[in-house]
């Protein structure tokens, strides 16, 4: 009987420390998959502000693109306008006031 009893706490100590290996290689599991993740998120993080930046950049070029062309036909514009010579100004006043007499 004695034996036997021996045996059993022979297998409880043999089942307790593969209960704590295990207990053990499981932390390990989640402490190296919380640095994976981690990893992973600081990866991420670099490529969201890498893309905000281009973004950024496109835009930014776009937008001094498009004030360029609209001021080029704002200059085209009053480059018109000067351009009207005074007789012509002269001719459309005379047109205007006329036309207010008349009514």
């Amino acid at each position: 009987m004695s034996s036997l009893i021996d045996d059993v706490l022979s297998v409880e100590k043999q089942a307790d420390s593969i209960i704590e290996g295990a207990r053990k290689e499981a932390r390990q599991i989640e402490k190296n998959c919380e640095e994976e993740i981690e990893a992973y998120r600081r990866h991420k993080t670099i490529e969201l502000d890498n893309m905000i930046v281009d973004f950024q950049k496109k835009a930014e070029e776009e937008y001094i693109s498009t004030l360029s062309r609209y001021e080029n036909e704002l200059k085209e514009s009053i480059n018109q306008i000067e351009g009207i010579s005074e007789q012509v100004i002269s001719q459309q006043i005379e047109q205007i006031l006329e036309r207010l007499y008349r009514i």
